[in-house]
């Protein structure tokens, strides 16, 4: 290969790596801006489905609390109280995390949900497993089986 052929070649390259990675960005763009306008609803039907669900169990056991941007479940027991919040935080297109942190009844514990765009929808994974894939109402299960933990 002559010096013409490796710089022609070397261009061409150049221009495929080039344009791959700005329809990379794009799709990250994309994505971004479809998590910073789905995940409030997304937090808001957890929110629903979790009120809901706590009203069908014993009142006096379970209650449910929300707040600006949080919730809180408490789960009393004859011997001892957990306390769980659960907090959505959006930073603008960087940060789009729902944090659980349990405290009492034995032991504590604590959760963090991230999301991601699968098609049009968001799909939320637990921060240290991306694996276990989750809707809302999946989040809700496992809050309410780590906040009544004990």
């Amino acid at each position: 290969m002559d010096d013409d052929d490796f710089v022609r070649n070397l261009g061409a390259q150049l221009l495929q790596r080039s344009k791959a990675e700005e329809e990379k960005v794009k799709k990250e763009n994309r994505d971004f801006d479809l998590i910073e306008a789905k995940a409030p609803a997304d937090w808001k039907k957890l929110k629903a489905w979790l009120k809901e669900k706590i009203t069908q169990l014993p009142p006096d056991l379970v209650t449910y609390e929300e707040k600006l941007d949080s919730v809180e479940i408490k789960y009393s027991t004859a011997r001892e109280l957990r306390t769980t919040q659960i907090v959505f935080r959006q930073v603008g297109k960087v940060v789009t995390q729902i944090d659980v942190k349990a405290k009492g009844g034995g032991t504590d514990g604590e959760l963090a949900f991230e999301c991601e765009v699968q098609g049009q929808n968001l799909i939320w994974f637990y921060a240290t497993n991306q694996t276990a894939r989750f809707d809302p109402a999946g989040m809700g299960q496992r809050i309410l089986t780590e906040a009544t933990r004990g």
